[in-house]
């Protein structure tokens, strides 16, 4: 994410893997949660993160394509 709104106080419960998307369901329907966030797998970049240039900056529609 881009960290442009910090979500983070609102996050009350965090679940690792994907099998426990159902416990994660059942906490925001029971009203114990208001905010869950399931970690299905971490991701690792192998080596050095690819660098990006950006060679253009369309307008199109009230927002841009870069």
């Amino acid at each position: 994410m881009r960290k442009e709104l910090d979500i983070d106080p609102f996050v009350t419960h965090t679940f690792k893997g994907l099998e426990k998307v159902n416990e994660a369901i059942d906490a925001l329907h029971s009203g114990d949660c208001l905010r869950a966030v399931v970690h299905i797998n971490e991701y690792k970049i192998a080596g050095e993160a690819p660098s990006f240039k950006q060679v253009g900056n369309v307008k199109v529609n009230g927002g841009f394509i870069k």
